[in-house]
């Protein structure tokens, strides 16, 4: 008898150990999984100032458009995404209207909120693309490659000229 406790209280022992050793659950525990994680591990202002520094904003004819910040308060008005469903955002847009281009990450609060971040962007970016006659039609390539996308709690957009390398920097 005395032997079988030992055993049970040993066994208890090894699984607690073991729970407490597995690391982040949502991770799964994968090497590749918890390199990931790090690197996702960024901010979305961090991000979003990589792409400042790594991104030029510009016309077709190379002339330097100004990027501004969206803030907390234009949120709704100018993307129209609710202030409710995000953790954590950052998104730039070229204020004058002159040109396309825009990009954010949005961390959202839960999955659902983040589909309905993806939803309310994917009809910014439809609204932006059928609004052509603001834009000169060289601009138009812009809307060529340019995505919404939502990977778990959080969502990346952007409309400009090199939108492969924003979406390697939000990721």
């Amino acid at each position: 008898m005395r032997n079988k406790i030992f055993t049970l209280l040993a066994a208890a022992a090894i699984c607690v150990s073991l729970t407490g050793c597995g690391g982040n659950t949502q991770s799964g525990g994968s090497a590749g999984a918890q390199g990931s994680s790090a690197a996702s591990a960024k901010s979305a202002s961090e991000k979003a100032e990589a792409v400042m520094s790594a991104v030029s904003f510009e016309t077709y004819d190379k002339k330097e458009v100004t990027m501004k910040s969206v803030s907390q308060s234009q949120l709704k008005d100018i993307l129209g995404v609710d202030d409710a469903d995000v953790d954590e955002f950052a998104a730039y847009i070229c204020p004058a209207g002159a040109v396309p281009d825009e990009f954010g990450v949005f961390n959202a609060k839960d999955a659902d909120a983040a589909g309905r971040i993806k939803e309310k962007l994917d009809k910014r970016v439809e609204r932006q693309r059928s609004s052509f006659k603001d834009y000169t039609p060289k601009e138009m390539y812009k809307f060529d490659d340019c995505f919404v996308e939502a990977n778990g709690t959080t969502v990346i957009y952007s409309i400009c000229a090199d939108n492969s390398k924003v979406k390697e920097l939000l990721k």
